[in-house]
């Protein structure tokens, strides 16, 4: 029997995601344009959905749990893993095919030619997209109905955790705000609600983690704890400063979202 090998979070994914952050360069007028961010955000969403579905499906080859979780029987296994087996392997061979658009695109832009850059990255898109989906109707033909929708919620919530704009799982719910129908005030009671619950959350996670460290340690003597100091410096939370970042980014954007609604605003009444 062949063995499935586990997937690295490697080419489709991070890939996107690079392609996605020089799209970012190459449209025009960015900053100046609210809708073009939004419609910027629902594509790097829908791309990242897409392909979180096929990644919940390549690991259907070896994670019991997500089997159990779409309710899996004995009959559906072999089939599901030749599925997943396959499809990783095509990934691969597509995305080593493919591997010059990132390099071109960035070339592109670094020459200043963004419409060409742009076209381009759009091409690797769509072509990404249509792998997708044809893989997306074999696993219609080995997976029944139920399952089929448990793995989108999945994969939607999944790849919603990296595409909101607060990149974590705190903001899933801002993702789908307009498909409840949520006013503009609502959605800004939302994002204030989640901002707020963000800010209480790492405040608690990182004063546990200053707690757990500082029990670690005490199992040392003072002198060993000061040995550690002098070898590894003091602690250095990465994944703090880049929240913090973050979370900066974001209130420059609010800010300048707002400095250009006013400015139309002002530019309409005259």
């Amino acid at each position: 029997m062949n063995k499935i090998t586990v997937p690295i979070r490697c080419n489709p994914v991070w890939m996107l995601f690079s392609l996605a952050f020089v799209f970012a360069f190459v449209v025009p007028s960015m900053a100046q344009q609210e809708g073009m961010v939004a419609e910027m955000r629902q594509r790097q969403a829908k791309m990242m959905e897409t392909q979180m579905f096929m990644q919940q499906l390549m690991q259907l080859g070896f994670n019991s749990g997500l089997r159990n979780e779409l309710e899996i029987v004995d009959d559906q296994v072999e089939s599901v893993k030749e599925l997943a087996e396959n499809y990783q392997r095509e990934m691969m061979e597509f995305h080593q095919n493919s591997g010059q658009f990132g390099m071109e695109i960035q070339k592109l832009v670094k020459e200043g030619k963004n419409e060409e850059a742009r076209k381009l990255s759009e091409e690797y898109q769509n072509r990404n997209n249509e792998f997708a989906e044809s893989y997306m109707e074999k696993a219609a033909e080995v997976l029944l109905p139920h399952q089929i929708t448990r793995l989108k919620q999945i994969a939607r919530r999944q790849g919603a955790k990296y595409t909101n704009q607060f990149q974590d799982e705190f903001g899933v719910a801002a993702t789908v705000a307009d498909e409840i129908g949520l006013s503009a005030e609502e959605k800004e009671r939302l994002e204030a609600a989640i901002r707020e619950a963000r800010k209480e959350y790492y405040a608690t996670v990182e004063e546990a983690k200053k707690k757990a460290n500082e029990k670690i340690l005490s199992a040392l003597t003072t002198e060993q704890q000061e040995k550690i100091r002098e070898i590894l410096g003091e602690e250095y939370d990465q994944e703090a400063m880049q929240r913090k970042a973050r979370a900066e980014m974001m209130q420059k954007q609010r800010e300048l979202m707002k400095e250009q609604r006013e400015m139309m605003e002002r530019r309409k009444s005259k």
